[in-house]
């Protein structure tokens, strides 16, 4: 793929910073099966998540990875679940955390259970 000069310039100008990696790289619209669109962010299974999940952390250390979540999901602006487990054992070397909206967390959740 070729920049145009400017776009280069802009891109690693100290001064300028852009927050959409749309406006850096464009995307490819002609590719079937993008996971992004400019206007509308990632493909989610949802139009409009109504049970959410907050905060999952990850810290590597030197004998390995600590991850950690909390058990709360919201519905809407409730508190409403207070027992969601949000992190999920794939094997002895990987796991699968999760926030926001707990519909795609139990889809990929359960693609990867039918690949292991």
């Amino acid at each position: 793929m070729n920049l145009p000069v400017d776009m280069l310039n802009s891109i690693y100008r100290r001064d300028t910073y852009s927050t959409r990696v749309q406006d850096i790289v464009p995307l490819d619209q002609s590719r079937a099966g993008s996971i992004t669109t400019p206007d509308h962010g990632p493909v989610t299974h949802t139009q409009a998540p109504i049970v959410t999940g907050t905060s999952v952390i990850a810290l590597k250390f030197k004998g390995g990875v600590m991850m950690a979540a909390d058990t709360l999901a919201s519905y809407g602006s409730l508190a409403r679940f207070r027992d969601v487990e949000r992190l999920h054992r794939l094997t002895d070397t990987a796991v699968l955390g999760a926030t926001g909206d707990i519909s795609d967390y139990q889809h990929v959740q359960h693609m990867m259970e039918q690949l292991m």
